[in-house]
């Protein structure tokens, strides 16, 4: 159920981007989607130092793609 809410979300959020019609709802339908997937995925505060740089790169990462995202909305 899961896997099927992301695809659906990951194609319609791009779709309402890419056509234009309601731009704003797509961009912010996948930025909250991506915030919440960030947390619950790259927990690096819970990784001991030596493996926690690279979680902790990919948790920036994403943040930034919400701030794209919140940009077009």
């Amino acid at each position: 159920m899961a896997a099927g809410a992301t695809i659906v979300t990951e194609l319609a959020g791009s779709a309402l981007i890419l056509t234009g019609a309601y731009r704003w709802l797509g961009a912010l339908w996948l930025a909250g989607f991506t915030l919440i997937a960030t947390f619950v995925a790259n927990r690096s505060w819970e990784l001991p130092l030596a493996q926690r740089f690279m979680v902790e790169n990919a948790f920036f990462e994403h943040l930034g793609l919400v701030g794209g995202f919140l940009l077009v909305a």
